[in-house]
């Protein structure tokens, strides 16, 4: 013996319990993989939901009685169904890892009742209303809506987009970009969220020649972006909406039509066209064809009568 009386692990104290607020600090150091600008959104939702109601509690005395009442009064208060749930999740990922962490010994909050969504229809677009849009929206930004409703780019790839990933002979667009918001809320470039997303996208061309024949005139070098706000800057998908996007969409009779309904509008085309899901989800930058078909399956379904027309012109033609 020297003397020294050794620590019995079963009698050490152990470390305190931090409250949610040490924690939720803790748990932000620990994600991997997030992009600055999800962990903007995470901050917010955090600070205007999650903080007041559990910011002084110690993460062991959240119990599914409170987390459950913390999801109701927040759905009861009027806050979108999509916020709701989003603040439920990030409560319980955080304690997810609090338990990996050897925090807690279990997840209080796993099988919360949580608010559904609404079901929304898609908006879709037929060809004369996308032109209606393109020729009432201000320059250059007419090729921004033929692109966005015949190639399918999110609002963040259009933003993202460079002269020298437009192939003109090819008639197809790399996907290699996105825009989005920093830490700071500045604006910022990486690679889309998957590997699906990056990808090549073809591109109808009657809609190319215009796109070449915009960049060139407008006489843009390789690396320019392809569509930027009047004074130069990365587009803003706010600052769009509001001081470009809204007032076209009235003078074409489309009051209320979303930015992101270009994209709705291409995949339902490239179906109406007989793409199979399998090529739509490839060039949409999904990875699985059946999220293709979860939000268009009636749009699928549609090609049917296409299909039999086919094959009934096919059997003939052998008769």
């Amino acid at each position: 013996m020297d003397g020294h009386a050794r620590p019995d692990p079963l009698t050490t104290p152990s470390e305190p319990v931090p409250t949610f607020r040490e924690w939720w600090t803790e748990f932000t150091l620990m994600r991997v993989g997030v992009r600055p600008s999800t962990l903007r959104r995470d901050n917010s939702i955090y600070n205007c939901h999650l903080d007041p109601v559990f910011g002084h509690t110690t993460i062991d005395q959240i119990g599914f009685r409170s987390a459950q009442r913390f999801v109701a009064e927040l759905a009861g208060s009027g806050l979108a169904p999509r916020t709701v749930r989003k603040a439920a999740g990030l409560l319980a990922q955080s304690l997810d890892i609090a338990v990996r962490s050897g925090l807690l010994a279990q997840n209080p909050t796993r099988g919360l009742a949580l608010p559904q969504i609404p079901h929304k229809e898609p908006s879709f677009l037929d060809p004369e209303e996308v032109d209606r849009l393109a020729s009432a929206i201000a320059e250059p930004y007419r090729t921004f809506v033929l692109v966005g409703a015949y190639a399918g780019l999110r609002h963040g790839e259009l933003a993202a987009l460079r002269v020298e990933r437009v192939d003109i002979a090819a008639r197809t667009i790399d996907v290699v970009e996105t825009r989005t918001l920093g830490a700071d809320g500045a604006p910022t470039f990486g690679p889309p969220k998957s590997r699906a997303g990056r990808r090549t996208v073809p591109v109808p061309p009657f809609v190319m020649q215009e796109l070449g024949d915009d960049i060139s005139g407008r006489g843009l070098e390789p690396r320019d972006l392809v569509w930027t706000s009047a004074w130069g800057s990365p587009l803003s998908e706010g600052n769009f909406r509001s001081r470009t996007w809204r007032a076209a969409t009235i003078a074409a009779g489309l009051e209320g039509l979303r930015i992101h309904d270009l994209r709705h509008t291409c995949i339902a085309m490239w179906s109406r066209s007989l793409a199979s899901p399998r090529a739509a989800a490839k060039w949409a930058g999904h990875s699985n064809p059946t999220l293709v078909l979860n939000v268009y399956g009636g749009v699928f379904d549609d090609e049917s009568t296409a299909v039999m027309d086919r094959l009934t012109s096919y059997a003939r033609r052998g008769q």
